[in-house]
């Protein structure tokens, strides 16, 4: 999630587990024993069991292997059909899944440590500890230089320009929280990075965490306008939020129209979809786009 990059969807099998982004193509990865635990160098069966890229799967072109070390212990083609597979396509009408990452890493301010961007979730809370050290906060996964949607223009790269005003925001050296979700929406206090011990414990109400992940501040309206026009690039993706209102899920279906492959590639694992005319209409267009290619 750093940057945000939609919902993944995950089914687990005791053996293996298949995760997806757009809910239609899916990477199997299975468990394997590492080769000291095969050659008995180290007699504890937990350290060296890890997962490995098994390949890949979707409905038309079916299930495709990578290479992999032939030394290793990996399920057989047959099993990986017989179970996970098999649960992939049972599960299709499922999608998208109910979200279970209610362990979530929040950025912290330099004033009163609260939470300016999402850094990262989990479903465990086992799992934190193995969050790696954050340096900065990131706005694209790419070398993206404009917001394809918006007609502003800046004097610089809108995504360094947020990234900046972003990390100067936080504390130096940065400052995280995990905090756990509670039903109503409120956070409490967990370990974190550079955090105080006095920031242990202590509860959130749900609006001190930003709806779209991002802090938002009217009082700046240079940087309303940047986030604004960030929120619209990011919109199809977005849009596979599970908890944000009616009115903003509305606002960002009317923004993700201009994008619609990536309406197109995210729209199965929408939650929900207002305006579905406005969608539809969205996907004939991407499907119009595609065939021309």
């Amino acid at each position: 999630m750093l940057p945000f990059t939609g919902n993944i969807q995950i089914i687990n099998t005791p053996f293996a587990r298949a995760l997806s982004i757009d809910g239609k193509n899916w990477q199997i990865q299975t468990i394997c024993e590492s080769h000291q635990q095969q050659w008995n160098i180290n007699t504890n069966s937990d350290i060296h069991r890890r997962y490995i890229i098994y390949g890949t799967w979707n409905d038309i072109t079916g299930l495709s292997r990578f290479p992999i070390d032939p030394t290793l212990d990996v399920p057989s083609e047959n099993s990986i059909h017989k179970n996970l597979i098999t649960e992939i396509i049972s599960s299709i009408d499922s999608i998208p899944f109910p979200a279970e990452d209610t362990y979530e890493y929040w950025l912290l301010d330099n004033n009163n440590y609260l939470p300016i961007a999402l850094l990262a979730t989990s479903i465990s809370k086992e799992l934190i500890s193995e969050t790696q050290q954050i340096k900065r906060w990131r706005s694209r996964s790419g070398s993206e230089s404009e917001f394809t949607t918006s007609s502003n223009t800046y004097n610089r790269n809108p995504f360094t320009l947020l990234e900046t005003y972003i990390n100067n925001l936080s504390c130096q050296p940065l400052c995280a929280q995990w905090f756990h979700r509670n039903h109503d929406g409120s956070g409490t206090g967990l370990q974190g990075q550079n955090i105080k011990q006095q920031l242990y414990d202590r509860v959130l109400p749900s609006i001190k965490f930003p709806e779209l992940l991002i802090i938002n501040q009217p009082d700046n309206p240079d940087y309303e306008l940047l986030l604004h026009d960030y929120n619209h690039w990011l919109a199809p993706r977005l849009l596979t939020l599970h908890n944000i209102t009616y009115e903003t899920r509305l606002a960002l279906e009317n923004a993700a129209q201009y994008q619609p492959a990536d309406v197109f590639r995210f729209h199965r694992l929408y939650p929900t979809i207002i305006n579905r005319q406005l969608i539809n209409k969205t996907l004939v267009e991407a499907k119009l786009r595609a065939s021309l290619k």
